[in-house]
């Protein structure tokens, strides 16, 4: 028998590498030669189970020979194993209805033969494709019978097959314990079996302990559920299991999500997907899957566009399949999706459609009783989610599925809240303290299991339950425990993570600041406001200057440090290829965006615009991705769920103290911080002289309809003559805000104070505060003033290095028409650069790879051409230069350390969209990551004469060693007093502004740029 092992190899091979007819070809013509039947047909059923997880194509067509062989023969065994072996290779790929029918084929013709052993092998993926088809206890009988047929001949390799694929159905029958069990009776025999090939054996034992490491994540084992997939990945990759491999990294992706921690979560099920595709696999239950759990991943981030996109393509892959599991979820997911995006009818279709088709699993059907007292929540409709998450959380609390179990009792306190709120408690048999017992033994569990995002939102919630019962201290208590548990979250996100999960967790935040203004704290409110405004531009300033975001109080630990270094360089063939990709995704954006703005007369005509415009949007799209990608790849942070729990891993505060403050401004400056919350407006003022608080209930609608006059009247094109542009009305309309928002404040703004750093809250960012007007005189004509997004930057912006002397380059202008479109832009750069002795770049010159590779040692880089903004996609708004549109992932990898002025002239340049956090997600914060240390930057469309005579008496200024906000300023009061008098009007000189650092340049960047010093 060993001989004839040996020589049938070579056959074998062959059969691997020919086509199927040519595969029935070679056995027709070589059937004499291949001796047994019973010999050869065991051998290529082996051959076709090896091949089941790697190659399933190759395995699939083996499997067919083995029928064709069987057929072709006469025997009968080769046929039956041919059937069973194609059954097992369709429901490796979801086709269990298919299987089902090979597999059944196959055990009768072994029944036939009285060859119970095959039948017993046959049972092993019977048992689950029959289960996935709704009979469980079927299948479960049907295991045991076929375990004892193993058993009584000494078959142990096949008693465990048989225990790991029982395992499969006991999760989905609720039975974690049975199934855990089952999984460790299997590991604890596989090691004993000795006859085996090594490497079929080594894949066994991995698929058991991926199998058990998914049931220890049901049970809330996350530590040893995530050790176990990272030891049964590394055996799959040893195998060449890649398929195995990409699974083993979705599931420890599940790990961190469930536990709140989405940048790990999210950087896995990239790697996963990575791997995906450089492997050509195709295997639509993996992809499925894998999108799904992305799209969850999205929604927890608030991308709830993100994740409907993903989930319909998701929707799509799973409607082929036959896996009534994957289907399930794929529903389940989908509503989901449709619940977070409001569409709360529309996410019932697919619940209904869930329920249908889920009857005999327990686990799923619960499932889709827990979305529905979701939707109830949000329906407000208290009594019925209350009632249904009341049912949920005793099945979960009976299976021990803790995590499970978290997310229904979030839903059943949120309901109970609901009820009491309404005053229909007594109905339902609700009452507070039962309530907060409840929560806080949530708190107490979801802490054990460190499943970070059931503890804050249990602290929250408890915290506003202590509110209901006028208990400030424990209101105060629970909500400062919610905030750190979020900035440990906070920890893990990077790149725009940070401000899009803000935008759900800032309701702690603003729950915080509204109970230290009630209680009249208001340094405290401050210091809860600035504690995470504006984190992800402070990530990117604090990573600059070396500094880690929120520093752990000692230094990382060895094991941590080494563990740390192993990711490094683990990641490190990631992280080039996706350098190289976004390199080639942003070329072609670049080459298609200079096509859409070209006026080339041939070009116009020959190009299709709307393809050129989804070309665009593709690239958008990868460039997001693979951005968000490379920083995810680049940072440790997203490895906190697996370096250290939580309590090793505590933060210090990242809020700040009036003091701070204090001792950061400059004599004679004043910090106006405006905060917007619910209907009422909240100023906080900080000088030298001492704090003031002012609150202003009730006034926010007006201020709202005030501004959207104020806008639509900025609007040259609704001026009934462009040449006298009407003054009454925007004076009136600027003096209403003034009365708002400067005049409750006026008398701490003494004659000594005559700087004003504005720190603007949600909608008052697109506000020119130096334009509000008291009825005689303009802001600006009394006040020097610059904005900044956050109070806590003007600490950061304290650090900002400057250049060494011996460093200090000219500086670089740049010029861009629109191919003749801003005609005064030319002039503008040119007048420019000779004033300031600097580098002129204009039309073909002025490039997006010049601006990247010339900004080294620039103290002041000055862009005059064309802006968009693009709040829909804020990371993608752009100013237009030759070789296409540079946008703010463009400039976020420009090199701007030691820049002193950046100046955007062009139009809306400064728009900019408030993420969670009040996050200005835009042009400004990317040139500011970069390292600019001031910007100059326009709020909306400016006129291109106007703006060109202010940049030359800004500059003309700045060069007479004033400061860059009061050169700004005195610039902006010489159009107030031009001689053309519609310049007088605010649209023409109020549009631009100063963000960032309000300091003069140092003497040697004036020598510099007075051309006192060569280069």
């Amino acid at each position: 028998m060993v001989q004839g092992s040996m020589d049938l190899e070579p056959f074998l091979q062959r059969l691997q590498a020919l086509d199927l007819d040519a595969g029935k070809r070679f056995l027709q013509e070589h059937s004499a030669e291949l001796g047994e039947p019973a010999i050869f047909g065991s051998r290529l059923r082996e051959a076709s189970l090896k091949l089941l997880h790697a190659q399933p194509a190759l395995a699939l067509k083996l499997a067919d020979l083995l029928i064709f062989y069987g057929q072709h023969t006469g025997h009968t065994a080769s046929y039956a194993m041919g059937m069973t072996a194609r059954g097992g290779v369709l429901a490796n790929q979801g086709y269990n209805q298919a299987a089902l029918k090979c597999l059944d084929e196959g055990g009768d013709v072994f029944q036939t033969l009285d060859d119970e052993l095959n039948w017993a092998r046959s049972r092993i993926v019977w048992i689950v494709s029959c289960a996935w088809l709704g009979d469980i206890e079927q299948a479960l009988q049907v295991a045991t019978r076929a375990r004892e047929t193993f058993m009584s001949v000494d078959e142990y390799y096949w008693a465990c097959a048989i225990d790991i694929n029982t395992a499969i159905i006991c999760k989905y029958a609720g039975r974690y314990q049975q199934a855990l069990d089952l999984y460790d009776r299997v590991l604890s025999t596989y090691p004993l079996l000795k006859e085996f090939d090594e490497s079929y054996l080594q894949r066994s034992i991995a698929i058991a302990e991926h199998n058990k490491a998914t049931n220890l994540a049901l049970i809330g084992a996350f530590e040893e559920s995530s050790s176990l997939l990272r030891r049964s990945q590394q055996s799959f990759q040893d195998l060449g299991d890649i398929i195995s491999v990409v699974s083993s990294e979705m599931n420890i992706a599940k790990n961190a999500f469930v536990q709140g921690y989405y940048g790990s979560a999210l950087r896995h099920y990239y790697d996963a997907r990575n791997i995906y595709i450089q492997h050509e696999i195709d295997n639509p239950q993996i992809l499925a899957r894998m999108l799904l759990q992305m799209a969850m991943c999205f929604l927890q981030l608030n991308r709830v566009s993100d994740a409907c996109q993903i989930g319909a393509q998701a929707i799509e892959v799973t409607e082929k399949l036959e896996s009534l599991a994957d289907r399930i979820e794929s529903l389940h997911d989908y509503a989901k999706t449709l619940i977070a995006s409001g569409n709360l009818q529309e996410a019932l279709e697919p619940l209904g459609e869930a329920e249908t088709i889920s009857q005999g699993y327990d686990y799923l059907t619960v499932m889709t009783q827990l979305r529905r007292a979701e939707i109830y929540n949000r329906q407000q409709v208290y009594g019925k989610a209350y009632e249904l998450a009341a049912h949920v959380s005793t099945y979960y609390n009976a299976q021990g599925l803790l995590a499970l179990l978290m997310q229904a009792q979030l839903v059943m306190v949120e309901a109970a809240i609901g009820l009491i709120q309404t005053v229909q408690e007594e109905t339902y048999q609700v009452n507070l303290t039962q309530t907060q017992g409840l929560c806080r033994q949530l708190v107490k569990n979801a802490t054990c299991a460190n499943l970070q995002d059931s503890v804050y939102r249990g602290q929250h919630l408890l915290g506003r339950m202590a509110m209901l019962q006028g208990d400030t201290q424990h209101a105060n208590r629970f909500f400062l425990c919610a905030i750190g548990r979020i900035e440990h979250l906070l920890s893990d996100l990077v790149y725009d993570l940070s401000p899009t999960f803000l935008r759900t967790a800032w309701d702690v935040y603003e729950d915080m600041i509204a109970l230290q203004l009630q209680n009249d704290h208001a340094e405290l409110a401050l210091h809860y406001l600035e504690r995470a405004r504006s984190i992800a531009l402070r990530q990117y300033l604090r990573a600059a200057q070396g500094k880690p975001m929120l520093a752990a109080p000692g230094a990382c630990e060895e094991d941590d440090v080494r563990e740390l270094d192993d990711v490094r360089r683990a990641k490190g063939a990631s992280l080039l290829q996706c350098e190289y990709e976004l390199s080639l995704w942003q070329k072609k954006y670049h080459e298609y965006s200079a096509l859409l703005a070209t006026r080339d007369e041939d070009l116009v005509v020959a190009i299709n615009r709307e393809e050129v415009e989804a070309t665009i949007k593709q690239c958008e799209v990868k460039i997001a991705e693979l951005f968000e990608w490379l920083h995810l790849l680049r940072t440790d942070g997203a490895l906190a769920p697996s370096v250290t729990g939580y309590r090793k891993r505590v933060r210090t505060p990242s809020g700040l103290n009036v003091q701070q403050l204090q001792q950061a401004l400059q004599p004679g400056q004043t910090l106006l911080t405006y905060y917007i919350f619910q209907d009422m407006l909240v100023i906080f003022v900080i000088s030298a002289q001492g704090y003031f608080v002012c609150k202003q209930p009730g006034i926010i609608p007006q201020l709202e309809q005030y501004l959207l006059l104020l806008h639509a009247h900025l609007q040259p094109g609704g001026w009934p003559d462009a040449l006298h542009p009407p003054q009454q009305i925007i004076r009136g309309l600027l003096k209403k805000l003034h009365r708002l928002l400067i005049a409750p404040v006026a008398e701490y703004l003494a004659d000594i104070n005559k700087l004003l750093t504005i720190v603007p809250y949600g909608v008052l960012h697109q506000l020119p505060f130096h334009a509000l007007y008291d009825g005689s005189r303009f802001l600006i004509e009394d006040f020097q003033v610059n904005y900044l997004p956050a109070s806590n930057l003007l600490l950061d912006f304290q650090n900002v290095r400057q250049l060494n002397a011996h460093d200090i380059s000219t500086a670089l202008v740049m010029g861009c028409s629109g191919h003749s479109n801003l005609p005064s832009a030319l002039e503008e750069a040119r007048s420019i650069a000779e004033l300031l002795h600097g580098t002129c770049q204009l039309e073909e010159e002025a490039t997006i790879e010049h601006l990247q590779t010339g900004t080294r040692g620039c103290p002041l880089i000055h862009l005059a051409t064309h802006g968009h903004s693009r709040l829909d996609a804020p990371n993608f708004s752009s100013i237009v230069l030759a070789d296409g549109y540079l946008n703010a992932i463009d400039a976020f990898s420009l090199n701007l350390q030691g820049c002193e002025l950046v100046t955007l002239s062009g139009c809306e340049t400064g728009l900019a969209l408030s993420g969670g956090g009040d996050e200005q997600l835009g042009l400004g914060r990317a040139f500011l990551a970069a390292g600019a240390r001031s910007l100059v930057m326009s709020i909306w469309p400016v006129e291109d004469a106007s703006t060109s005579f202010l940049m030359q008496a800004f500059y003309q200024h700045l060069l007479r060693g004033e400061s860059k906000v009061e050169a700004l300023r005195l610039a902006q009061q010489a159009m107030l007093k031009h001689a053309d008098a519609r310049y007088n009007h605010p649209y023409f000189w109020a549009a631009f502004r100063l963000v960032g650092d309000v300091q003069p340049f140092s003497q040697q960047v004036i020598k510099k740029l007075r051309g006192e010093i060569n280069t």
